[in-house]
């Protein structure tokens, strides 16, 4: 199995590519029922690539060491963020009676993961190829 998606430059001429697929070592473990996804990032321009296969238990592998090593790099980011104060009376109590800096400082970071949700959800991961310059942007995160 093989999925190829491709994104044009602004230029519109060259293109990086990002395989993800199954090949025979990854048949034989999904055989004996171990799962495992492979991504390829490769320039097409210059035939840079970095490949990432788990490593660990729980199927983590390493971006920036595997990018660094193989001339990529990821150069831009966008994430869509949204905060939703759920504060309870003590808190806000708390804070209006905090007289010095280090006092608001010390409710704060003791108290404000459980009195604020944060959505964070990424939009945009930008892959640039340091050998030619080249890059792709990939966006649509949500399912």
């Amino acid at each position: 199995m093989q999925l190829k998606i491709n994104k044009l430059n602004r230029s519109g001429h060259k293109r990086l590519f990002l395989f993800v697929y199954m090949n025979d070592i990854i048949k034989e473990n999904i055989a004996r029922g171990n799962e495992i996804v492979k991504v390829i990032v490769k320039c097409e321009n210059c035939g840079n690539e970095a490949e990432f296969t788990p490593v660990t238990v729980g199927q983590h592998a390493y971006v920036r060491r595997n990018f660094r090593e193989n001339n990529l790099r990821v150069s831009e980011t966008s994430f869509d963020k949204t905060v939703n104060l759920n504060a309870d009376s003590q808190f806000l109590k708390d804070l209006a009676m905090a007289k010095k800096e280090a006092d608001i400082e010390k409710i704060l970071d003791n108290e404000i993961d459980y009195n604020s949700d944060v959505d964070i959800k990424l939009e945009e991961l930008r892959i640039d190829c340091q050998t030619c310059d080249n890059y792709i942007v990939l966006t649509e995160f949500d399912v």
